[in-house]
């Protein structure tokens, strides 16, 4: 639970630090406004928050890794749109209003909807693999790991239905669903579209999850952690960065599936490459 809210919460930072690195660019500030606009946008509700509630320092001040990340959100948004409009890629600022689809009332209404789903899935994709996360590592220090093996090809299975039999559902009644937050037609309709481009990452997310910490659970702590900064942060962030930029709203909903796709491809790479790890060492033995 506590690394989900964390991910969120960088999640949030990042999405606000776009936000307001995006509009330092539309005013043309430089790249320390577009810095300190960023941090701002980013932090500055959640200090006066700490403030309000009596939270001295705020938290913020406390573990500074927000606003690290904010900073570092910001830069690459400075860099990438000089990138893009110096190379004739997008005109002018064209993109910014791309990227601040989300932070429009009716794209941030659409992606909480969905956002119900894909954090009850996630929910669902972590208890699955914190449930044989102790079984792996015992596997593992008994010598068992064709057992550790099958733990984990079978949770991915079980997981890989669950997201089939969501994937489908709400791409077939999507809207109906938008229906139940008592939405109006336009916001069903972005809902209806964003879970037909997003059911792809129904398929995916809970196999990488499983990984991260099947891996965690064998001692591999470098290979979970490629998993887990690939999708969290490494593809997440660049997708979200570039794919509005030239799709438009088709790009926000493309960024987790594509993320997920992509660290799953990874993933399969990593464990093959412990499988063969694993040959040798019997060969060997």
């Amino acid at each position: 639970m506590d690394f989900m809210m964390n991910f969120l919460e960088t999640l949030g930072t990042i999405a606000f630090a776009v936000s307001g690195a995006i509009e330092a660019m539309k005013k043309q500030m430089d790249l320390l406004g577009v810095i300190v606009l960023g941090m701002v946008t980013a932090i500055g509700g959640g200090v006066i928050r700490d403030i309000v509630t009596g939270e001295i320092p705020p938290i913020a001040f406390q573990n500074p890794t927000q606003a690290k990340v904010a900073i570092v959100v910001s830069i690459v948004v400075f860099f990438l749109a000089m990138f893009l409009t110096r190379h004739d890629i997008l005109t002018n600022v064209s993109w910014a209003n791309a990227v601040l689809f989300i932070s429009d009332a009716m794209g941030l209404a659409a992606f909480t909807i969905l956002g119900f789903v894909v954090y009850g899935y996630s929910m669902i994709c972590i208890g699955f693999g914190q449930g044989i996360s102790p079984l792996v590592s015992r596997c593992w220090g008994a010598k068992e790991k064709e057992m550790a093996f099958a733990l984990r090809k079978t949770t991915n299975k079980m997981l890989f239905m669950i997201g089939l039999i969501i994937a489908i559902a709400f791409f077939v009644a999507g809207k109906q669903y938008a229906g139940l937050f008592g939405c109006n037609n336009k916001v069903a309709d972005m809902v209806a579209t964003g879970f037909k481009i997003y059911a792809v990452t129904f398929l995916t997310m809970g196999y990488n999850v499983v990984n991260s910490m099947y891996f965690t659970s064998c001692g591999d702590a470098g290979s979970s952690a490629i998993i887990s900064t690939l999708r969290g942060i490494v593809f997440l962030l660049g997708f979200t960065l570039v794919f509005p930029a030239i799709l438009g709203m088709t790009g926000v909903w493309l960024t987790a599936p594509c993320s997920e796709t992509l660290t799953a491809i990874i993933a399969v790479f990593l464990i093959r490459k412990q499988t063969g790890k694993r040959k040798c060492g019997e060969l060997n033995g």
